[in-house]
Parts: structure tokens; C-alpha cells; sequence
């Protein structure tokens, strides 16, 4: 499969497009679908600094609204609204979701009625 290689303007990491149109993972070398990695690789970063650039972009008074909805562990709701509020996909809202959790449980791990283990029961990936 030819690749056409291009570099990540913020870490450096070399990425590629398969000439199928699925991007490839630059972090464990697999296929995903296009709108994700390929977005990102087509704005010069790889997948993790284009999802981390945009998180850091988001303005600051939507955590108002979304820091309650994953404390209280209500993920469609906060999902949802990622999605209405930035106007972006299910899986970067997915992403937005997850990273956000993983700063307040560092941060704030008392604002969670659900210790780690039992909070992310039942879904999958």
C-alpha cells in the first residue's frame, strides 16, 4: 500500500494516507476511518496534537456546562451537547469526553460519585 508521508507540525511524528483514503494511525501503525486521522493529517498534525490543539481551543465557559454532566456521569447528555455546542463528530466529541474526564478526575477526583473502575461500565469501544 504507497503512502504519501507527512510530518506532524507540532511533534514530529511521521504520518501517511493508504491510497484507499484510510488514514493511518501514526501512534500503532493501523487503519482508522479517514474522517478522523485524515482531517488531522491533512492540517499537518498527527491525530493525538490535532485532537489536543482543539481541546485547548474550546472555549472555556463550555466546561460550565459539560464539567457537570461527567461528574454526574451522564455521557449521551454531554456527548450530545459537545456535538451542538462545537458543531463537531461523535467520535471527537467522544475524544473532547474522554480527555476532559481524565483532567477532572486528576484535578477533582471528589466531584465523582463513581470511583474509576465503575465509571466507564458498559461501554465499548
Amino acid at each position: 500500500m504507497k503512502h504519501a508521508a507527512q510530518i506532524c507540525r507540532l511533534c514530529g511524528v511521521q504520518m501517511g494516507f493508504p491510497v484507499e483514503g484510510t488514514a493511518v494511525n501514526p501512534i500503532d501503525g493501523t487503519g482508522v476511518r479517514k474522517g478522523w486521522t485524515g482531517d488531522a493529517c491533512e492540517r499537518g498534525y498527527c491525530t493525538q496534537c490535532y485532537m489536543l490543539k482543539m481541546l485547548s481551543e474550546i472555549n472555556p465557559d463550555v466546561w460550565t456546562e459539560i464539567d457537570p454532566l461527567i461528574f454526574e456521569n451522564d455521557r449521551f447528555t454531554g456527548l450530545k451537547r459537545l456535538r451542538e455546542i462545537l458543531g463537531i463528530r461523535l467520535i471527537d466529541a467522544r475524544f473532547i469526553f474522554g480527555t476532559r474526564y481524565r483532567i477532572l478526575r486528576e484535578n477533582n477526583s471528589n466531584g465523582f460519585y463513581q470511583p474509576h473502575e465503575e465509571y466507564w461500565e458498559g461501554v465499548y469501544e
